[in-house]
């Protein structure tokens, strides 16, 4: 992929991740403030400050990841890929398993019960329950992904890097021929579908850590359930921005290269994936971000 079409696709998405992010730390500053009926106590209010302090870090710590490796993109690492624009295109999810880990960490080091006589609430807790649709628009998004990438390799030339030209019967018999590109064929698809399916694996289970982390001391149940579903909404929400961010980079590359290559239906319907995974991408993150009352 060349650099200036690298620059024009990730740089406005990077640009409206940063906004984004700022946007997240501010709602979820106020949403840490407000206090709702029950959750006065220091226990809970050490436990928002953690959960914040973690979703804050763990999004901004992911942005700055894909920002990086966006602009290394057009010179670095090249040799060790081999691959022009890869590592621009793994951006996302790269980004993504760090959040993650940012997220686990935060997992791990939850506010434990303190005290002589500590208390906790014993419940069955469903990541089902915890997940709701969220968990479903993240599958669904996931499985176009994996379509288009298939269907771009399916389409490839054989370098993998371009597409051929649509040409009437006339021009095939003239033996006139064509490529454009670059075009996100199995030398990007293979390595994606890899790391998409790490970010998937690593997002169950940090959902694991966070259904099974100890409750907050001397919380109700209403409060503890609210917690743990402020801290899954997060996770699901930033995983679920940075893979649309790379479905809407995909869709677009393949798309433009499709319309320049005379493939108008094909090239429509892959800028309409982009920028239907944008618009549900950034909402998901946003609507994460509204806080969850006891």
């Amino acid at each position: 992929m060349s650099s200036p079409l690298l620059l024009l696709v990730f740089a406005p998405l990077l640009a409206l991740a940063v906004g984004t992010a700022l946007l997240a730390a501010v709602l979820a500053w106020t949403g840490a403030r407000a206090r709702p009926a029950g959750t006065a106590d220091a226990a809970a209010a050490a436990a928002r400050r953690h959960q914040l302090t973690t979703g804050v870090l763990a999004l901004v710590g992911g942005l700055v990841v894909a920002a990086a490796a966006a602009s290394l993109a057009p010179t670095a690492l090249l040799s060790v890929t081999g691959v022009p624009g890869l590592v621009a295109a793994l951006a996302p999810y790269g980004a993504a398993l760090v959040l993650l880990a940012v997220h686990a960490a935060g997992e791990l080091t939850w506010p434990r019960p303190r005290g002589a006589v500590r208390s906790a609430v014993l419940v069955h807790r469903s990541l089902r329950d915890l997940t709701g649709a969220r968990a479903w628009l993240l599958a669904g998004t996931s499985a176009v992904t994996v379509a288009l990438l298939v269907a771009f390799g399916a389409t490839a030339a054989d370098d993998g890097r371009m597409v051929a030209n649509h040409l009437t019967a006339a021009e095939i018999a003239a033996g006139i021929s064509g490529l454009r590109g670059p075009y996100p064929g199995w030398p990007y698809g293979g390595p994606a579908l890899v790391a998409l399916g790490l970010v998937l694996l690593s997002t169950l289970a940090v959902l694991h850590l966070v259904a099974r982390r100890a409750a907050v001391g001397g919380a109700d149940r209403e409060v503890d359930h609210a917690l743990r579903l402020a801290s899954v909404r997060r996770v699901l929400g930033g995983v679920q921005l940075l893979v649309g961010a790379a479905l809407t980079g995909y869709a677009v590359v393949g798309g433009i290269s499709l319309y320049g290559a005379g493939w108008q239906g094909a090239a429509l319907t892959c800028l309409g994936v982009a920028v239907v995974s944008l618009v549900v991408s950034f909402g998901a993150l946003l609507s994460s971000l509204r806080p969850v009352r006891a």
